[in-house]
């Protein structure tokens, strides 16, 4: 559950004046796509970033002081290392979406703290608790703030409840996940849009058994935002959850809703469409607004593309790759409006790259001969997203794209082969005849302008099609063929030489 801060309306506004004026800017139609997005994260980057961000050592409770839910009431207080992981999980989804991390609110977590107690004592999960007749009526009132929201100047907050028997750190994962509500007349709890506002600078949070809360607070434009936070803000031309680009399958369920903000916009008309494509197939997003101030748009995948993915709504999502089309956003001219187009790839974590080895590591070849090196992934099944395959040592050997090797002159070359970052080498021992003079086509020891004609000549005749040997003498820019650029770097060895 969640109170949103009535000023969000206000503060977007200022947002986008402050960024650019949109009337000079944009077009009747503009186009954002993900390749526009400052933030792109590796899967390998994700991973280690999930990996990092909660530590779990909480000496078997994650209080310095322990709360009292009944009189005499007590806010308690929660272990330093709790509230650090909380930030780190929720900058960990901040970062993989774009948006600025946060730092933690320290003088506002009493205040959480006395509304987590509350809560528990009613047994009641509200915003708007009922103060217990033993209960001091100070205390009530700082609790009933931390449940709440705050509109005061310097102090502009959006209050998040719920019930869960998490610890604190784990709790942000249930109020970033949305869950659809059919039932409900917004159609999700809308927690996401505090955390994930890109004017957020700070969060102060609280914990009583199984009930907690959680305070978002807000500047109301961007230069406020850079006067009070740590991090000067980053401007992209938007946001989504999920995130553009690789994104966890573990942290997403069907029946949540997929949210993106485009922070130069001002209204959302019934125009709108949100349309998902899925193996070449479209289908059109069942899409609503959560309130019409907020400046997070929200909708969900429709039945029929939950069916194609082979789940049910209640499924974590399949490795696949969705594409998102919003059209008819409308901007702060009321004329001109955006389409946003993204790519979402859900890839499980269990895919990343740990380790490999090539499928030989050391080769012996004669020239001219060439052979492939695969490559066996671990774990099994681990999918890479970059393989690159290099040599310095281009007079002896040549690797193509898809670790071809070709031995080119006699000697010894070493050959890497880069997946994901982790680099192996190969050994490449070549054989045969270098009893020649580079650059020597007509064989009479000597380089001279002779040697550059007949290069000239074989580039005519032979269109590329050349001899091992011809190539091993003649290919001075070492890129397979004979051709004016090697007749060029005859003379100039001809000249040298003189």
């Amino acid at each position: 559950m969640k109170k949103s801060i009535f000023f969000r309306a206000f503060a977007l506004v200022l947002f986008c004046s402050l960024v650019l004026n949109v009337t000079n800017v944009f077009a009747q139609e503009y186009y954002f796509n993900e390749n526009e997005i400052t933030q792109a994260h590796t899967k390998k980057e994700i991973v280690q970033k999930m990996n990092d961000i909660i530590k779990y050592n909480y000496n078997n409770s994650e209080y310095a002081v322990n709360p009292s839910i009944k009189a005499p009431y007590a806010a308690g207080s929660l272990q330093s290392g709790v509230i650090q992981d909380t930030i780190r999980n929720i900058n960990f989804y901040r970062w993989l979406v774009g948006l600025n991390p946060i730092t933690a609110k320290y003088d506002k977590m009493e205040r959480n703290q006395k509304g987590a107690v509350v809560l528990a004592a009613n047994r009641v999960l509200t915003h708007t608790p009922t103060k217990p007749s033993d209960m001091d009526q100070a205390f009530f009132d700082e609790a009933y703030a931390g449940c709440y929201f705050g509109a005061t100047p310097g102090d502009y907050y959006s209050g998040n409840v719920s019930l869960d028997y998490s610890i604190m750190p784990k709790i942000i994962d249930g109020y970033i996940s949305d869950i659809y509500n059919a039932d409900t007349s917004n159609g999700a709890v809308g927690h996401r849009n505090s955390i994930l506002d890109p004017l957020a600078y700070s969060a102060s949070f609280g914990k009583a058994g199984a009930y907690s809360t959680l305070s978002v607070y807000y500047a109301l434009s961007i230069a406020q935002y850079n006067s009070i936070s740590q991090n000067e803000f980053v401007v992209q031309p938007f946001f989504a959850y999920p995130s553009a680009g690789y994104f966890p399958r573990n942290l997403f369920t069907a029946n949540e809703c997929w949210s993106t903000l485009f922070i130069y916009s001002a209204d959302y008309p019934s125009t709108m469409k949100a349309t998902f494509t899925y193996n070449g197939k479209e289908y059109v997003a069942d899409q609503f607004m959560k309130e019409g101030y907020e400046p997070i748009v929200s909708f969900k995948m429709p039945a029929a593309l939950i069916r194609d993915l082979g789940i049910n709504k209640n499924s974590k999502m399949p490795a696949c790759t969705i594409g998102v089309k919003i059209e008819g956003y409308q901007v702060e001219d009321g004329e001109s409006t955006v389409t946003l187009d993204y790519t979402v790839n859900f890839f499980d974590e269990n895919s990343i790259v740990s380790d490999f080895t090539p499928s030989q590591t050391s080769i012996t070849l004669g020239q001219g001969e060439s052979t492939t090196v695969s490559l066996n992934l671990l774990p099994s099944g681990a999918i890479a997203d970059d393989i690159v395959w290099s040599t310095e040592d281009t007079h002896y050997v040549r690797v193509s794209e898809d670790g071809t090797i070709k031995a080119v002159r006699p000697g010894t070359a070493t050959v890497k082969v880069s997946v994901d970052g982790i680099e192996k080498t190969i050994t490449v021992n070549i054989t045969g005849n270098s009893n020649f003079l580079l650059g020597d086509l007509d064989k009479n020891d000597v380089v001279d302008a002779n040697d550059a004609s007949i290069a000239l000549e074989l580039y005519k005749s032979t269109v590329g099609e050349f001899d091992v040997e011809d190539i091993l003498r003649g290919d001075l820019d070492d890129n397979d063929l004979i051709d004016a650029n090697d007749a060029s770097l005859i003379l100039e060895l001809y000249k040298t030489n003189i």
